[in-house]
């Protein structure tokens, strides 16, 4: 029977009695103990009470200062905890380190090759990738991932379509706490001036199923109602996408998982079945109301043991790592249909996927200066000046006409290579109407 953490100690005293004595944790050698070879002065209660004042009342973000501070003993007491802790659910408690290692290093190795190290900052939406982003973190710097609890972003989503993405742009104006969204982001050092003036690249990322959340995040976060994207240094990544596109040395794979002949498969089924979910470090926010009290600061100090100790089980697996790829991961080679100008593929997506994430783009930044226009009251400037909006507005329908036109049709090569060849001329022209509305 599959035993969940917060029945942990609920159940711990009859499963320690058919515990399984061997360890698969080599840096637990210092303090290798079973869970039958533990005594206990005061008894197993007594033992659970001292831990609850020791160590892991020090934890407040589960941070590597913190973890740095803690005495060699109380690392020691926390990894034999641990140890009992995966003999409840062998599946999941054994292999979580390896796969959390895995998973953030894959996303290291594709960011550091994209963006260059030190020059970008991870957004998990959500709880699926909280605590492998958490992860990362211990890699790439702390301060460089920043999880933002949005639950059900899907509903931000629209088909891109003038009218469709205007209507959306109002009813989240009209039915949305905003300010309360703009305060998290704020106090997460996530504000339209952070954005624009922090000189990194931000990335917004999620287990995708659909990738119906993940788009809807993108199109609320980079609309003119939060961030825009002002510097073009906003992007969208598909976690399952980025897995599918590295390569990796399946000699390397750590015992627990050299049962799995495709590591991306192991990962992918536990995401699916919402395995980490109940580690993660924000909580759900389905409204904007719900994201303060959703935050780390307030999700961290409630939790309860069992998920502490797997939280300290990461940050100790990972000090042990030391940031090193051990699996040998390494991007996979993709390359244009053909040599277009403003093709490209980027290294978490196929051809086609990024087919589709450059036209919903294109089309969302037509549709925000489309709304632009639709601000203007012709009834306060000249003639001459409203002839020269009106043949701007005209350049602006006419891009959008054929992106939408695109946009409505199935994909094949020669649509894909239209595109691109008209790309180029979309871009130069936005950027001209919307100098020339800024003036």
């Amino acid at each position: 029977m599959r035993i969940s953490p917060i029945n942990y100690y609920n159940n711990l005293k009859q499963n320690t009695s058919k515990a399984d004595a061997k360890s698969s944790f080599n840096y637990y050698a210092s303090c290798t103990t079973t869970p039958k070879s533990i005594a206990f002065s005061g008894g197993l209660d007594y033992f659970i009470n001292k831990l609850s004042k020791n160590p892991l009342k020090h934890f407040k973000n589960f941070s590597i200062q913190e973890y740095n501070n803690l005495s060699s003993s109380a690392m020691c007491r926390l990894r034999k905890e641990y140890q009992k802790l995966q003999y409840t659910d062998p599946y999941l408690y054994t292999t979580m380190a390896d796969v959390h290692n895995f998973a953030a290093t894959a996303m290291q190795v594709v960011f550091d090759s994209r963006f260059g190290k030190n020059n970008y900052v991870v957004i998990p939406i959500g709880r699926s990738l909280s605590s492998i982003g958490k992860v990362l973190g211990y890699r790439i710097g702390e301060n460089n991932v920043i999880n933002i609890p949005m639950s059900d972003a899907k509903r931000f989503s629209s088909s891109l379509y003038s009218r469709q993405y205007k209507e959306c742009i109002q009813n989240i104006k009209s039915g949305e706490k905003l300010d309360d969204l703009l305060k998290y982001l704020n106090t997460h050092n996530l504000s339209r001036k952070d954005i624009e003036t922090g000189g990194k690249n931000y990335i917004l990322t999620d287990y995708c199923v659909s990738g119906l959340s993940l788009e809807g995040a993108e199109q609320l976060l980079k609309s003119e109602l939060v961030w825009g994207n002002k510097k073009n240094n906003i992007y969208s990544v598909d976690f399952i996408k980025l897995l599918d596109n590295i390569t990796y040395d399946q000699n390397s794979l750590p015992n627990p998982l050299q049962i799995y002949t495709n590591i991306n498969r192991k990962i992918k089924n536990t995401l699916y079945e919402s395995e980490y979910k109940q580690f993660s470090f924000v909580g759900t926010a389905n409204y904007f109301s719900s994201m303060l009290a959703a935050s780390p600061e307030r999700i961290i100090p409630f939790a309860d043991k069992a998920t502490k100790l797997a939280w300290f089980h990461l940050l100790d697996t990972e000090m042990q790592y030391k940031g090193v790829n051990k699996y040998s991961i390494q991007l996979s080679e993709k390359k244009p249909l053909c040599e277009l100008s403003g093709q490209k593929v980027e290294p978490w997506n196929d051809i086609l996927s990024q087919y589709e994430y450059d036209l919903r783009n294109d089309l969302m930044e037509v549709n925000k200066t489309i709304m632009k226009f639709e601000e203007i009251n012709f009834n306060d400037i000249s003639p001459r000046t409203e002839k020269q909006y009106r043949k701007n507005r005209l350049n602006l329908y006419s891009i959008y006409n054929t992106l939408a036109e695109l946009y409505r049709q199935n994909s094949n090569t020669s649509k894909i290579s239209n595109y691109y060849l008209f790309r180029q001329k979309t871009i130069d022209e936005l950027k001209k109407i919307n100098e020339y509305l800024e003036k």
